[in-house]
């Protein structure tokens, strides 16, 4: 749903705002806690 609003990926995934921000939240803290090891390994190489 890239380059929609909040409000239409609710509308098409017949859900709440607030639920598509926990989707969006919960996604964004997957995804960080999926790159921490290559970016700690990114900050070690540039030391």
């Amino acid at each position: 749903y890239e380059q929609l609003s909040y409000d239409e990926v609710a509308e098409a995934l017949d859900c709440t705002v607030g639920a598509v921000k926990t989707y969006v939240y919960r996604g964004r803290m997957k995804l960080i806690e999926k790159l921490k090891p290559y970016l700690d390994e990114v900050q070690m190489d540039e030391m």
